[in-house]
């Protein structure tokens, strides 16, 4: 990652920040002083980031509440510790970043006033060998759907409440429907806030406790996201 990081506010006006992102890294990539190479990159090492007076590091679970939804957590912690399905902006550029996004174009079909959002994941495997899936993407979901009203960028009526329906298609490709006529191009925004979890791993009520599927339900749901934010 360049040096230079923007502050999420909001996820819903993410594509107004990706003309910004694209701006400020931009200006990033360009201000190496003139007659001085820019250091080489380096595999692992220490990175130094200055934050805020009186700001801090302190949620690390990529669901955050209103509580620790500051911009070091927002910003700084949850996307660039945990990459969202879909990236956005690029030096020079602006919009959806399919080379940095986990999942391929969004396939976008209507009937009636429902919209639904076919989408195909790329692949990628978590640190434990196992592969990213459809179900890890659901259970994301999942969570967020049982503590919506704790999450930092839920707004009634809108996300995760204009989802009707979360459809596994197969172990790399799901589909979403929502509530309405959208386009692609405002759908990216919302597809944009889901962020994948090892389900496989960490879909448990307690650190000692067997790994099920607890998320399917509203009360087990709560139960995870309980045992993961605590």
């Amino acid at each position: 990652m360049p040096a230079c990081a923007i502050v999420l506010r909001r996820v819903r006006v993410r594509v107004l920040i990706s003309v910004a992102m694209a701006v400020l890294l931009a200006a990033c990539a360009t201000s190496t002083p003139s007659g001085h190479a820019a250091p080489p990159r380096v595999p692992g090492g220490t990175a130094t980031v200055a934050l805020r007076p009186g700001k801090q590091f302190n949620w690390i679970f990529p669901l955050i509440n209103g509580t620790n939804d500051t911009g070091a957590n927002i910003g700084y912690s949850e996307y660039l510790m945990w990459r969202p399905l879909y990236w956005f902006g690029s030096p020079g550029h602006v919009g959806v970043n399919f080379a940095e996004s986990l999942a391929g174009p969004v396939h976008v079909t209507t009937s009636g006033h429902t919209t639904t959002a076919t989408i195909q994941l790329k692949r990628y495997r978590w640190s434990d060998g196992q592969p990213v899936t459809s179900r890890d993407v659901q259970f994301w979901f999942d969570l967020l759907k049982a503590e919506k009203a704790n999450w930092w960028g839920y707004s009634l009526g809108q996300f995760p409440d204009n989802v009707s329906a979360f459809t596994i298609l197969s172990p790399s490709r799901f589909s979403l429907t929502f509530t309405g006529d959208y386009s692609a191009a405002w759908l990216y925004n919302e597809l944009g806030q889901l962020i994948p979890l090892p389900q496989q791993a960490w879909d448990k009520e307690s650190a000692g406790g067997t790994v099920g599927n607890y998320d399917l339900t509203v009360a087990g749901a709560t139960a995870v996201f309980t045992f993961l934010a605590a």
